[in-house]
């Protein structure tokens, strides 16, 4: 099937038994070991499920969720996610792409289940596998504020990929962006903290300057937090976050109008959703949209046409 065929691929799926088949016919062709003879036929049972997806078979919630999580198809996704041919890699993080924006909250459950695999795509040194996987976890972030995510991104920090880290990082800040700062709990915000310590010491310097920039979003979303994270601070993490190593203010400055233009972008990147003509901004997914001056904060914004 053509690729600009697959992506508006339509399967009306209006009730469960329709989709409960669905699932067991992607199973059984997915049960296959992946050879030569299987790629095809893998290929084409997945890009079946994406369209039954757009069908409306998400909208059976609770067997789907169940359907494609751990106890359902979802291992055998993972799989193919990771898989070395990438055709196969490509129809099956472009079915995560299609299904997290129509489940959004919903998501949750299959968290731990494929932000993994994603977060370990964004090391593949072919730039197809990352940019494809770049792309998902910007949509995501953007249509599923869930905090557990944040988990996987502080993993992505310890690789060795710079490329992977980088992403990982922008993947926070953004997160940070977008989200309402009450959907973060205090343990939420703890394991934030630790993914700024980590950034700050990177020996990557993109990965530097997001840190800055998310210590800068995270001084003005949690003000009554950045005394106690400061204090402990070591000179060499205070110098890379330009906060003064004594005799000076911890909180950096605040950024007037800071939060409510990454709001307003926020709000951009929700109405484009809603647009089917609206484009990627850049090739690989990603605008970053300069905010103030300083330390440059950016939100990615990523414009989606129909998912």
């Amino acid at each position: 099937m053509p690729p600009a065929e697959a992506a508006g691929l339509k399967i009306p799926c209006s009730n469960p038994q329709i989709l409960q088949a669905e699932l067991d016919a992607l199973s059984a062709v997915l049960d296959h070991p992946e050879r030569e003879d299987t790629w095809e036929k893998m290929e084409k049972a997945i890009i079946r499920f994406a369209g039954v997806t757009r069908g409306g078979g998400y909208k059976h919630l609770d067997l789907y969720v169940r359907g494609v999580g751990n106890k359902g198809i979802g291992l055998r996704i993972v799989d193919c996610m990771m898989s070395d041919r990438g055709r196969l890699s490509g129809v099956s993080t472009d079915l995560l792409q299609t299904m997290a924006p129509r489940l959004a909250s919903h998501f949750l459950p299959l968290v731990h289940l494929y932000l993994p695999p994603l977060v370990r795509l964004l090391a593949r040194p072919n730039k197809v596998f990352f940019k494809r996987a770049e792309k998902v976890l910007a949509t995501i972030i953007q249509h599923c504020p869930l905090p557990s995510i944040l988990i996987h991104l502080s993993n992505g920090l310890d690789d060795r990929s710079d490329q992977c880290k980088r992403a990982a990082g922008m993947g926070i800040e953004s997160a940070m962006g977008q989200w309402d700062s009450h959907r973060w709990s205090a343990k939420d915000l703890d394991l934030l903290e630790l993914c700024v310590r980590k950034m700050a010491t990177d020996r990557d310097a993109e990965v530097r300057k997001t840190a800055r920039r998310v210590w800068a979003l995270f001084s003005e979303l949690w003000p009554e937090r950045v005394e106690d994270f400061t204090n402990p601070l070591t000179p060499t993490i205070r110098r890379y976050l330009d906060i003064p190593a004594d005799g000076g203010p911890s909180k950096p400055k605040p950024r007037p109008g800071l939060r409510p233009r990454l709001q307003a972008a926020h709000a951009e990147a929700e109405s484009s959703r809603h647009h089917p003509s609206a484009t990627l901004t850049q090739p690989v997914g990603v605008s970053r949209t300069r905010l103030s001056q300083g330390p440059e904060p950016h939100v990615l914004i990523f414009k989606l046409g129909e998912v």
